[in-house]
């Protein structure tokens, strides 16, 4: 593939994926909307919805219809796109189902709002930025010792990293879960 095609092939992926930004800003609303609620049930039943469609569509996709690589990836992206797009469908009917709008819900100020969602969003971070610090420190170490580095960084963000990252998916998990009760 020359140059060209692959620029049009991201910028394609990109197109697909693009999206999803503008639904999972507002699905996020919805769940969290939920969550300060303390019911969880919506919450975790579009998380479940959106992986099964995603799961669905991406392989239905990449199965059924050939083409390269690259066009398959753009499938999957396209997948991502609707998968957030089904989720926020239930999200939405779940919301008026229950009838929960309220004209007399309690908004908290922005003060309170910032001091809540400054230690979530540190902890949330800390691990990325960490990794991004490790990928050029190791990498630059490594190499100063061996000539295939890279690849063996590689190997270890690929299996290593994955299997680390499972305690801390179930502990943001709990965490999610756990805030609305510990704010109340």
């Amino acid at each position: 593939m020359t140059t060209t095609m692959l620029l049009t092939v991201h910028t394609q992926m990109i197109l697909a994926i693009s999206p999803t930004i503008f639904l999972i800003c507002i699905s996020s609303a919805i769940r969290g909307y939920f969550q300060g609620k303390c019911n969880m049930l919506p919450t975790a039943l579009s998380q479940i919805v959106e992986q099964t469609v995603k799961l669905a569509c991406g392989l239905s996709l990449c199965y059924f219809i050939s083409g390269s690589p690259a066009l398959k990836g753009g499938l999957a992206c396209l997948a991502v796109t609707l998968s957030e797009t089904v989720a926020l469908i239930y999200l939405t009917i779940c919301y008026k189902r229950n009838n929960f709008h309220n004209q007399n819900t309690l908004i908290l100020p922005f003060k309170q709002l910032i001091a809540t969602l400054l230690p979530i969003i540190m902890t949330t971070v800390t691990i990325p930025l960490s990794r991004v610090f490790d990928s050029f420190t190791i990498t630059n170490l490594m190499k100063s010792f061996l000539p295939n580095a890279t690849s063996l960084y590689g190997i270890y963000t690929g299996s290593v990293e994955s299997i680390t990252g499972v305690p801390v998916s179930i502990c943001y998990g709990i965490a999610t879960v756990s805030l609305p009760k510990i704010s109340k």
